[in-house]
């Protein structure tokens, strides 16, 4: 895997910026501000739908004997992942992205479906529409998933992971750097594009906690992100020849053993590279 190799070294030339000459190897970056971020208050149907779903994965961890995440610790896991979005959005020049945790708005998404121009109104108003239509049915916040949307410039932060937002930034960085966001973004609806995005999303996000110095940031990135791209890895695994949008949101079993299989691979990797650290000292 492509990570591997590149998670092997530090990077020293991390490109910042979403154009492709963009050398700036600091943090030095002039935006015009941070990126809004709004936190969901209490909502009860929502909450209701979210304890009924949370129910099989709280059982499953009780029966492993693995601790619980409560909601104090979800909250504060999700204002750093969001914190660490923030960071690297700035960092990367961007400072125009929603950050949206622990929200159901459908209402604003649609607004801003309606209001972002950085999409045409024939993908908008097709794959934007799908989009949205899954984010009212589906709720982010009850299934604890995150996710980037193109169509309303959203990062949505849900699950109790305290990195997941460099990851999610980074896409979003991917599609800052198209020339043509609509195109790209009805281009994850078919086979392998998801795969070739997510893998880019997860590399930029590591070497950019590799060049912003941040030992314990990488440690828990090189996981998340591998887990990432094991989940496409194992959808995609199924899409070939067949648009992949018809499959992607209903294998839930094969993504769930897809980002397994990669999380463990990832830390995997970290031990194994501390391993040999420790040994070189």
């Amino acid at each position: 895997m492509s990570l591997v190799l590149m998670v092997g070294c530090r990077a020293t030339n991390y490109q910042y910026g979403v154009r492709n000459n963009s050398q700036s190897s600091t943090l030095a970056k002039s935006v015009s501000g941070e990126n809004p971020v709004s936190f969901g208050g209490s909502h009860p149907t929502i909450d209701k739908i979210e304890r009924v779903v949370q129910a099989p994965r709280r059982a499953f961890w009780k029966l492993a004997n693995k601790p619980l995440v409560d909601q104090a610790e979800l909250e504060s896991n999700l204002q750093q992942s969001a914190a660490w979005a923030q960071h690297y959005l700035v960092a990367n020049g961007i400072s125009d992205v929603n950050i949206d945790v622990r929200r159901y708005e459908p209402m604003i998404q649609w607004q801003r479906l309606k209001a972002n121009e950085d999409v045409g109104p024939i993908w908008k108003y097709t794959g934007g529409a799908i989009s949205q239509l899954r984010y009212t049915l589906f709720p982010k916040r009850a299934f604890h998933s995150n996710a980037y949307d193109p169509y309303t410039n959203t990062i949505h932060l849900n699950s109790s992971s305290d990195v997941d937002g460099v990851y999610y930034a980074a896409e979003a960085k991917q599609y800052y750097k198209q020339p043509l966001r609509g195109t790209y973004a009805i281009a994850q609806y078919f086979p392998l594009v998801p795969l070739v995005h997510s893998m880019a999303a997860a590399s930029d996000s590591i070497k950019f906690s590799q060049a912003s110095n941040f030992p314990e940031l990488e440690r828990k990135l090189i996981p998340a992100s591998y887990a990432k791209v094991g989940s496409s890895v194992a959808t995609q695994g199924v899409a070939l020849g067949i648009v992949s949008s018809a499959v992607y949101p209903e294998v839930a079993a094969l993504r769930w053993i897809g980002s397994k299989a990669g999380r463990a691979a990832g830390r995997a990797f970290v031990k194994q590279r501390d391993s040999k650290n420790a040994s070189a000292e």
